[in-house]
């Protein structure tokens, strides 16, 4: 590998390794302290040290919940798959790996935040409008992560390729078969 890549690989790993890290400790603190708080008292049938949204939206809670779960243990899964790129390990797990478990990481953060930010179904709603382009973007971005590997090639150059050629196939005369001449 020439120098220039071997710096790219090197920054990504570092960006990796810094949303990994940022996301385990946010996700670490929000489940200590959930959205809402925790009742603070043994009265009227809740016990002191219990998540208050458990018990005021049990399926908002359990949302909440396993979609922080997911992102702390896809933050742990990155930080442990990359300690062999922070070392001179000969054998590394590959990018893509790293790339997809911060792509599930911060989807799930998203899903945390809608799940525990709001009570009331409007403001939830709200909140999944804003977070619906962002998903787009993901998706969007995962597929073309996937089906442009190519270096150099970015799915914007692609994308624009493809609108030349079609462009260019769009302005040619189609050409008939003999049998579908009309006659």
């Amino acid at each position: 590998k020439d120098k220039n890549e071997k710096e790219k690989e090197k920054e990504t790993v570092e960006y990796f390794m810094l949303l990994g890290i940022l996301a385990a400790s946010m996700t670490y603190q929000i489940g200590l302290k959930p959205p809402g708080g925790l009742w603070q008292d043994n009265d009227n049938g809740h016990s002191a040290g219990n998540p208050v949204l458990h018990d005021i939206n049990k399926h908002r809670y359990d949302v909440f919940f396993y979609s922080n779960s997911t992102s702390f243990m896809a933050s742990i899964v990155v930080i442990v798959l990359l300690l062999p790129w922070t070392t001179s390990h000969k054998r590394k797990p590959p990018l893509w790996l790293m790339h997809m478990a911060i792509l599930l990481d911060m989807l799930s953060l998203l899903v945390a935040y809608a799940a525990g930010s709001t009570r009331k179904w409007e403001t939830s709603r709200n909140v999944i409008f804003i977070i619906i382009p962002v998903l787009l973007y993901i998706a969007i971005y995962a597929a073309a992560s996937v089906l442009f590997p190519k270096e150099g090639r970015t799915f914007w150059t692609c994308l624009t390729s493809w609108w030349h050629t079609w462009q260019e196939i769009s302005k040619k005369p189609t050409q008939l078969l003999p049998q579908e001449r009309p006659v």
